[in-house]
C-alpha cells in the first residue's frame, strides 16, 4: 500500500494534520494503537486560543455533542491565599473521548484512512520514502509513505529519530471525572487555585452535576503522594473524591528541530504544550494544521514546517515560558497581585479579550497548602 501521508497517532494533533491533508487531495492513513474511542486524561477546557482551530474543522453540531458544560467565571486563588472572581467569554468543556473521535471522523469523511488498534512496529528509509511496518490482529503488512507525520507524543520512539533523546521539563498530573459538584459551587464556575508548588489544583463543573478535579505539578518532589495529595486537598474543599485517580506524564519539551528526513512531529512530540499551564489542545491543531500545509505545499516538506513552527508556533511558546518563569520567580506586592494576577491567569489560560473585569472575594484564612503540609 502507497500513501502520501502516514499519521501516527489519532490525538488531535494527528486528526488535524490528516483532516487538512485529506482535504487538499493527498492519501493519507492514520494508524492508532488503541481501539477508538479511547479515553485521555485532560481536563477538556477549549481555551480561547484553541476555539478558532476547532471550528475550523468541525461542525457546530459534532462540537455540541461533544460538549460536557460552559464556564463563564473562573475562581482564582493565588499563592498568596487572595481569592478572585473573573469573568469572561463562555468557554467550552469537552469529553475528550468523544471530541477526539469527532476530529478523527471528520478527517475519515473528507478521505483520509483510519485503522486503529494497529501498531507500527519498524520503519525503513529508502530512495527518499518510508516503508513502515504495521502489526494488527497478529498479523504485519507494509505501507510506503513519502511522509512520516508523528502524533503520539513526547516519548515516541519515532520521534527520537528526529529530536534525539527527550529533554524538558516533566509535569505529573491527576484527575477524577465524574465526581459531584460540591456544594455552592455554580455550573458554570471553574476553579484554579496556583498554591500548589510547580502547578496547580483545578475544578470545572459540568452541566450534569458532576465536575473533573484534578492538580498538576512539576515539582518531583511531590510526586511520590501526589495523588493523596490532590484527594486530601479537594476533600477539605468539600468534594467527595474516589479513592483512585488515574494520572499521566506531560513533557515540556525543548527541541532543536520538529522535522528531519521525511518524519514531523506534532503535538506534544513537537514541545508544543503551554508551559505554564500545561493547556495542548491548541498546540496540537495549530502544529497539525501547519504540518499538512507543508506537506501539500510540495518541495522540502521538513524546512517549510520548521519555519513555519519557528514563526508560529515557537515564539508563542516562549512568550508563555518567559511569563511562567517571571510569576515562580518575582515577587509582588499585595497591592499589586489581587488585581493583576487574576485576570493574568486567566487570560493566559484561556485566550486573548474574554475576560470583563476582575473582583476580588476575598482572603483564605488557612493557606491551601497548609493543610497539606
Amino acid at each position: 500500500m502507497k500513501v502520501d501521508a502516514l499519521v501516527l497517532g489519532s490525538g488531535p494533533s494527528g486528526a488535524s494534520t490528516a483532516y487538512w491533508l485529506a482535504k487538499g487531495g493527498a492519501r493519507v492513513l492514520i494508524v492508532e494503537a488503541h481501539p477508538l474511542p479511547r479515553t485521555k486524561l485532560c481536563s477538556g477546557v477549549l481555551s480561547g486560543w484553541s476555539g478558532r482551530e476547532v471550528m475550523s474543522i468541525l461542525d457546530p453540531s459534532e462540537l455540541e455533542a461533544a460538549t460536557l458544560g460552559w464556564l463563564t467565571h473562573t475562581r482564582v486563588e493565588t499563592r498568596d491565599g487572595d481569592n478572585f472572581v473573573v469573568p469572561h467569554h463562555p468557554i467550552r468543556l469537552v469529553d475528550r473521548a468523544s471530541f477526539d473521535h469527532a476530529l478523527v471522523v471528520r478527517a475519515v469523511s473528507h478521505g483520509a484512512r483510519l485503522e486503529d488498534g494497529t501498531r507500527a512496529i519498524a520503519t525503513h528509509r529508502q530512495g527518499g520514502k518510508w516503508e513502515v511496518t504495521l502489526a494488527h490482529g497478529g498479523k504485519t503488512r507494509r505501507v510506503e509513505a513519502d511522509i512520516m507525520v508523528d502524533a503520539c507524543g513526547a516519548e515516541s520512539p519515532f520521534a527520537a529519530l528526529v529530536r534525539g533523546p527527550v529533554q524538558g521539563q516533566v509535569a505529573l498530573a491527576v484527575e477524577a471525572k465524574g465526581v459531584p459538584l460540591p456544594a455552592g459551587n455554580p455550573l458554570t464556575m471553574g476553579r484554579i487555585d496556583m498554591s500548589l508548588p510547580g502547578g496547580y489544583f483545578w475544578l470545572f463543573p459540568h452541566s450534569d452535576g458532576t465536575c473533573g478535579v484534578g492538580g498538576g505539578t512539576t515539582d518531583r518532589r511531590l510526586w511520590p503522594s501526589f495523588p493523596h495529595l490532590v484527594r486530601h486537598y479537594w476533600r477539605n474543599r468539600g468534594v467527595d473524591m474516589p479513592d483512585r485517580m488515574p494520572g499521566h506524564r506531560l513533557r515540556y519539551l525543548r527541541l532543536g528541530t520538529v522535522a528531519r528526513d521525511g518524519i514531523l512531529l506534532v503535538g506534544e512530540a513537537a514541545g508544543s504544550v503551554e508551559p505554564a499551564l500545561g493547556e495542548g489542545i491548541r498546540g496540537a491543531l495549530v502544529t497539525g494544521r501547519l504540518a499538512a500545509r507543508a506537506i501539500l505545499s510540495g518541495g522540502d516538506a521538513c524546512l517549510r514546517y520548521r519555519s513555519a513552527y519557528a514563526l508560529q508556533v515557537r515564539q508563542w511558546l516562549w512568550r508563555r515560558e518567559v511569563g511562567a518563569w517571571m510569576a515562580g520567580r518575582i515577587p509582588l506586592p499585595r497591592t499589586m497581585t489581587w488585581p493583576w494576577v487574576g485576570p493574568q491567569v486567566v487570560k493566559h489560560f484561556l485566550g486573548p479579550n474574554v475576560y470583563h473585569g476582575v473582583r476580588r472575594v476575598g482572603e483564605s484564612k488557612n493557606h491551601p497548602m497548609g493543610r497539606l503540609a
